[in-house]
């Protein structure tokens, strides 16, 4: 029985005793230094007293949603190894990026968002994000079920975290132009990521095979971390179908079918009124045109009307995208040793990106299903996600494997990702509200 303290600029605190393989969560807001003690020794504990101590240690690198294991105690040093890494690196650097996109992106047009079709820097950072989160939705999950949460108190949790973000999307989306409820843009970023992590959290909530034993794998083998997810797997190919019926073979009318472009004067203006082919027309027929988005990035060059790259219906693939970062989640979950992580997530990284390139033809335009951001399309889910499982190999290995770097100045922010989104996406707004009221 080891009986854990904690302090941070005082004595330390009893926090709790543990036996040899229970969990204990704690927060890394604050820079506490913890000891365990091989005896109860009160409540509270100078630092000069060392009666039955065993160890101290202070983490710095520890983050949100990490695990980590004390595996020994000698010479008054704790011996602590990585279980499972913490989620915001990649986030906090899709927030950098995010940051110098919002303020110009130093002029560069790759810090832009491509007009149509394409892939620019600044059309990485949302599909990011949403690849992300679904890394952190299994490990989540999971740490509430070994703390006897049911299953109905985190569906409840979930339920209420998905209303928070997609009612603050809509408040924002009335910073700028008003609260006309006849003309609100229903959908935006923060409207998607409510929905795609409440269909992605329920499913994995309920049919991850695993989490119906929290304390054990249930799976052995290599392709344990897939089999873990095999429903949700069948699922996801049965959304991809019907997503790709829908947008390859449902007559859109005026358009002609399977139409990706941008409508306009694209192709001389025949295409007018087609813009996103299925996705803006069931978009309009969901939310009409006057609570989608205005001012589409593509309306400076094909002079379109209303289209929402944020509408319902990207919200299908979307779900896929998610459900990738869930497979790199299951991974961790399934894995101890970073050996096993590292070849399965470049694995993926490395089938991700080819199956993109075949669906792109290698090229901006013209190929079977061109990465598109606006459209949400198939290759740029399977391109950026493939980008995601590299990036988080190497950070993984370089913060939590070498701990050659802490992370640190950049772990930061991804501990208040949503307040830096809002404050970034707004600036101009509070700027000039700062403005008026001096």
């Amino acid at each position: 029985m080891k009986n854990f303290f904690s302090r941070f600029r005082c004595p330390f605190s009893f926090v709790q005793a543990l036996n040899g393989s229970e969990a204990l969560k704690v927060s890394t807001k604050y820079g506490t230094s913890w000891r365990l003690y091989s005896d109860h020794v009160g409540n509270f504990v100078q630092d000069q007293d060392k009666h039955a101590f065993s160890c101290e240690f202070r983490p710095r690198n520890y983050g949100q949603f990490g695990v980590y294991s004390l595996t020994s105690v000698s010479d008054g040093k704790c011996d602590i190894t990585t279980v499972h890494p913490p989620c915001q690196y990649l986030l906090t650097l899709c927030i950098l990026i995010m940051i110098f996109v919002n303020d110009g992106g130093g002029h560069y047009t790759f810090f832009n968002h491509a007009t149509w079709n394409g892939l620019h820097v600044a059309d990485l950072l949302f599909p990011w994000f949403m690849w992300i989160m679904g890394v952190c939705i299994p490990i989540a999950i999971r740490s509430q079920l070994r703390r006897n949460i049911t299953r109905l108190q985190i569906i409840g949790s979930i339920i209420k975290r998905s209303c928070t973000l997609f009612l603050l999307g809509l408040a924002l989306n009335t910073v700028r132009v008003g609260a006309d409820l006849t003309q609100i843009r229903i959908f935006g970023v923060l409207q998607r990521f409510a929905v795609v992590f409440f269909v992605v959290a329920i499913l994995v909530t309920f049919l991850m095979i695993s989490l119906y034993h929290p304390h054990k794998a249930t799976m052995q083998g290599p392709f344990s971390d897939v089999a873990n997810l095999s429903i949700l797997w069948v699922l996801m190919f049965a959304l991809l179908a019907g997503y790709s019926y829908l947008t390859f073979y449902f007559p859109v009318p005026g358009c002609p079918i399977g139409y990706l472009g941008p409508g306009g004067i694209h192709y001389n203006g025949i295409f007018k009124n087609c813009t996103g082919g299925v996705a803006g027309y069931i978009d309009k027929f969901l939310l009409s045109s006057r609570h989608i988005y205005q001012r589409p990035t593509a309306s400076a060059v094909y002079l379109i009307g209303p289209y929402d790259p944020e509408g319902p219906y990207g919200c299908i693939l979307s779900v896929l995208q998610v459900f990738f970062g869930v497979q790199a989640g299951a991974t961790i979950l399934s894995f101890p040793g970073w050996r096993c992580r590292l070849k399965r997530w470049l694995l993926w990284g490395v089938l991700l990106g080819v199956i993109g390139t075949i669906l792109c033809q290698a090229r901006q335009e013209g190929g079977w299903i061109p990465i598109n951001k606006n459209l949400w399309s198939l290759s740029f889910v399977a391109v950026t996600s493939s980008l995601g499982f590299f990036l988080l190999s190497i950070m993984h290995y370089l913060i939590d494997v070498k701990r050659w770097w802490s992370g640190a100045p950049f772990i930061y922010p991804g501990r208040h990702s949503i307040s830096i989104a809002i404050i970034i996406n707004n600036n101009c707004y509070l700027c000039n509200l700062f403005i008026l009221v001096h």
